[in-house]
């Protein structure tokens, strides 16, 4: 595999699979880094210090959405 920027490669997997629930678990929290995420087919966006209990939650809801 060629190396793609993590937002490429979101693009990839939901155009492939647009059923798959793409969640991003990151260190970055600025917006430039969100939107584009999001745009690309994430479902969600989150910080990486997120605590157990809503990890789980996002989870769940990417699974079931």
């Amino acid at each position: 595999m060629t190396r793609q920027s993590p937002v490429a490669v979101y693009k990839r997997v939901h155009r492939a699979s647009p059923h798959i629930g793409i969640l991003v678990l990151t260190l970055f929290e600025d917006d430039t880094s969100a939107f584009p995420a999001i745009r690309a087919g994430a479902k969600g966006y989150l910080l990486n210090n997120i605590e157990q209990d809503e990890l789980l939650r996002a989870i769940h809801k990417t699974m079931l959405n």
